[in-house]
């Protein structure tokens, strides 16, 4: 999942995905599109969300996770979803190794599926929003569901920034200070 947090407008934007997703491949870059258009606004964060008809996709979640642990999820994410075998045939040893992560360090996370729980906890997070597929994207409570265009995203962040600045405004009055 993707939760794009803003800095100055509390706008959230949480998305759940998985690695074997092709409709999450497809959202992946235009959510980092959406984070790079709006830098001072928003940063990107990951949330899982793998559904049974995937097998790997936990697997592959608990990986990246291991790879978080090194610094270095964004490029173990990147990796996964540039993969053209079905990840059943992926080497999570293979992708760590090529990417310069600690092999020992990385072998015993993922041995010992120190992750296992944390994703359990994204995909429980993500039902009690209801969310049934993926990618799932909310902004500020706003259902984003499918692989949408950048233009979907933006309008309801712009959307939001608007309704948030209104709201400030509304509890500080116009340019008073606030209660």
């Amino acid at each position: 999942a993707y939760e794009i947090v803003s800095r100055d407008w509390s706008s959230d934007v949480c998305s759940s995905d998985l690695f074997e997703c092709p409709y999450c491949r497809r959202a992946a870059p235009v959510l980092r599109r959406v984070a790079a258009a709006f830098p001072n606004d928003v940063s990107l964060i990951w949330r899982h969300f793998p559904l049974g008809i995937h097998p790997s996709a936990p697997r592959a979640a608990e990986a990246a996770q291991c790879a978080a642990d090194q610094g270095r999820f964004w490029e173990f994410h990147d990796a996964l979803f540039s993969q053209t075998a079905a990840l059943a045939d992926v080497s999570m040893m293979a992708l760590a190794r090529a990417l310069g992560l600690d092999a020992e360090i990385f072998e015993a996370c993922l041995g010992t599926r120190r992750h296992q729980a944390d994703v359990a906890s994204d995909i429980s997070a993500g039902e009690g929003l209801g969310v049934s597929g993926t990618p799932t994207t909310f902004v500020n409570g706003i259902a984003l569901v499918g692989a949408l265009p950048f233009e979907a995203y933006e309008r309801t962040i712009l959307a939001e920034r608007v309704r948030l600045k209104a709201v400030a405004v509304t509890h500080t009055g116009q340019g008073g200070e606030g209660r």
